[in-house]
């Protein structure tokens, strides 16, 4: 049965069942015995049509519950899939700039950059990031990052640098690679403050390359 003809019978089911439950309830409320006036039964074949037509309905309620928690999967099953498909255009997109970059000067960029919840109550999450060169002739890059979150602190405009989200602080991190290097490490955000930007600029000698990112966690996997 189509879902379109299963709609239609489930409509005529629940007003019949709504009409008979009135029924039987305004004939309760008469001083009726099993929902019937004295002296009113019915016959075998009226009572096997009432017992066929409450089955009907009841098969009917369970299909539509089933066909509603199948559509549920089928959305969260999209849902997961268009993320998948995302991610593999995104590498599919770095690995050709990698193997066929536009042509020009050598030009530095932070492939993605990436937020994990490792303890939301102590504000504690993992930063990764992924740092691309693009060029026809790949030099041995060698520099520093300088990372900082941008956001509010108690509603005032606040910018925290990295040396003041990390533990154990030893310097900015380094960058030395020919093609692409990830960086990762743990940043403690302060109490009471609300992140809206990651602001990354790439360090190599006189030159620096800049990006922004908006705040975006992910769950830890």
């Amino acid at each position: 049965m189509s879902n379109g003809k299963r709609l239609a019978v489930l409509v005529v089911f629940m007003i019949l069942s709504y009409s008979l439950g009135f029924y039987v309830k305004s004939a309760k409320e008469r001083g009726c015995v099993d929902g019937h006036p004295p002296g009113l039964t019915l016959d075998g074949k009226q009572s096997q049509a009432l017992s066929e037509i409450r089955q009907q309905l009841a098969n009917t309620l369970v299909a539509a519950e089933v066909d509603r928690l199948a559509l549920e999967t089928m959305r969260s099953d999209m849902v997961v899939m268009s993320s998948e498909l995302d991610r593999l255009r995104e590498e599919n997109r770095f690995y050709k700039r990698l193997m066929k970059p536009e042509e020009g000067g050598s030009v530095l960029a932070i492939h993605s950059m990436r937020l994990f919840v490792v303890d939301e109550t102590s504000g504690v999450y993992r930063m990764e990031m992924l740092v691309q060169q693009t060029a026809l002739k790949h030099k041995l890059v060698e520099g520093d990052l300088r990372i900082e979150v941008e956001g509010f602190l108690h509603q005032e405009p606040q910018t925290l640098k990295f040396e003041d989200l990390v533990s154990n602080f030893d310097g900015l991190p380094k960058l030395h690679f020919r093609y692409f290097q990830t960086l990762s490490s743990l940043i403690t955000l302060p109490e009471g403050f609300s992140p809206v930007n990651v602001h990354i600029a790439i360090r190599q000698g006189k030159n620096e390359y800049e990006q922004t990112f908006f705040w975006q966690v992910e769950k830890q996997a």
